[in-house]
């Protein structure tokens, strides 16, 4: 977990290749279900991490929905 703007809580979420074949949906399903799993308000985000590049691909935050590069 590490802090990001605004006080706001970033959780980081590492995910494998399998990752990538998952639909849009499927993607946005599992980052609600992490989220909801794990946090009870809004103040927390999820950050998504390739193990393999070490590269951010994306995010999710309620409200905002889950954002993709």
């Amino acid at each position: 977990m590490s802090q990001g703007f605004g006080g706001n809580q970033i959780a980081d979420v590492w995910v494998r290749p399998s990752f990538h074949a998952l639909t849009f949906d499927q993607k946005r399903v599992l980052a609600v279900t992490i989220y909801q799993y794990h946090f009870s308000d809004d103040s927390t985000s999820l950050m998504f991490t390739d193990t393999m590049s070490g590269k951010i691909i994306g995010s999710y935050k309620p409200g905002l929905g889950l954002q993709m590069d």
